[in-house]
């Protein structure tokens, strides 16, 4: 692998990491201050934020935004400035997920300016305030805002501390890891996860337990630390299980793969590297693998796979085989790698638009690259494929 292509990997990698954990870590159904009597139209809108989770979590986006928009108003009839501030933060992370950035700034902004200005310092306030700048977060690391995004997980560590809730503490230390990790400070985000610790083995089985093991594990493989991070991989995936979790299994799934990619990736002779300077975006050095390779990247494309069944998400549906088609590539298993292709070509399309569907989309031109150099195929050409990657990068730039 080259240096140029090894960065790419590297980068890619990345993305992808921070895409799931941003997706898994996104905050939904914040705790509502307790009432000693809850009016009916109270009790509608938080089933509301409910539905919209939901609809959220199975992909079907325009319909939570308007189940959101629904249950902000009932807040906004009640008076009720916690509960808009919730529904007002969700709904951001809803348009977030469409790509409709200016909207998904101007909710988190009117949810943060609510929360300012109100005269409640209670409990449930410190809560939906720390959890509110956690969407915050998500949102600039996506807009490439990243040193803000780490200041308000600062921010919400704070916050959650105030509110003597630990579990939150370790949640936004964990976003503070994903964005060091997008800022490639990779050992300062192990620093940040080895830290968190010892206050995970305090701490029983739950999902944001399950999500700080992965992190950490990601962030192993990125330092380059590929058998202790397999080692914490397998922790996290003991406690999905054990939770049931499909989500998060999926997730931990693909982390596997990621790892025993490179683990397969390590083994490659640096003598079959190429030079920097014949690397072009629009060709792919195909060259056989040693043994050793081969089994790494067999068991990363069965870790794929089965990520792929247990995704509850499409996008990660695709993240997944985007990885298993470059398994495959790798293993010139050109018949398998055209029929897997065309699977993700059909799914990209009916994927809503987002910073992480563009992104697909352009590793999808990358290995569409490899697969049109092996095979000769006619469709797509390589005006069409340069012309695509063109136009998805110029749209990310803006």
């Amino acid at each position: 692998m080259t240096c140029k292509s090894r960065l790419y990997f590297r980068k890619w990698l990345r993305i992808i990491t921070i895409a799931v954990l941003a997706a898994l870590l996104s905050i939904w159904g914040i705790s509502v201050p307790a009432f000693s009597q809850l009016t009916q139209t109270q009790t509608n809108a938080q089933l509301l934020v409910e539905q919209g989770r939901k609809l959220y979590e199975t992909g079907q986006l325009s319909e939570a935004v308007i189940v959101l928009q629904q249950a902000t108003d009932a807040f906004n009839l009640q008076k009720d400035e916690l509960g808009k501030s919730m529904a007002l933060s969700n709904l951001s992370l809803v348009f977030k997920q469409l790509g409709q950035w200016e909207k998904a700034e101007a909710a988190i902004t009117q949810s943060l300016n609510l929360l300012k200005n109100s005269q409640l310092k209670t409990h449930d306030f410190a809560l939906i305030l720390a959890q509110t700048l956690d969407i915050q977060g998500n949102l600039q690391l996506e807009l490439g805002k990243t040193e803000q995004a780490l200041d308000s997980w600062k921010q919400s560590a704070n916050t959650y501390a105030e509110a003597g809730d630990e579990v939150g503490i370790t949640r936004s230390l964990i976003n503070q890891s994903m964005a060091q990790q997008a800022l490639g400070l990779y050992r300062q985000a192990r620093t940040t996860l080895e830290e968190l610790q010892p206050r995970l083995e305090q701490q029983p089985n739950s999902l944001v337990k399950a999500t700080a093991l992965r992190s950490f594990g990601d962030v192993l493989q990125l330092v380059g630390d590929l058998e202790l991070s397999f080692k914490i991989l397998q922790q996290s995936q003991d406690i999905a299980k054990k939770l049931q979790s499909p989500s998060e299994i999926s997730a931990t799934l693909l982390s596997l793969g990621n790892t025993a990619l490179a683990l397969g990736n390590s083994q490659i002779s640096q003598q079959d590297s190429i030079s920097f300077e014949n690397y072009t975006p629009l060709h792919c050095i195909n060259r056989p693998v040693s043994t050793e390779s081969v089994k790494f990247f067999q068991q990363a494309a069965q870790f794929y796979e089965e990520a792929v069944t247990t995704a509850t998400s499409p996008i990660s549906q695709i993240q997944a085989q985007l990885n298993h088609l470059s398994i495959l590539l790798k293993l010139q298993q050109w018949s398998q790698a055209k029929k897997l292709s065309s699977e993700i070509q059909v799914k990209l399309t009916k994927i809503p638009a987002s910073h992480t569907a563009n992104y697909a989309q352009i590793h999808f031109a990358e290995n569409l690259v490899c697969l049109k150099q092996a095979t000769n195929e006619d469709m797509p050409s390589w005006k069409e494929i340069a012309l695509g990657r063109a136009i998805i990068k110029q749209h990310l730039m803006t």
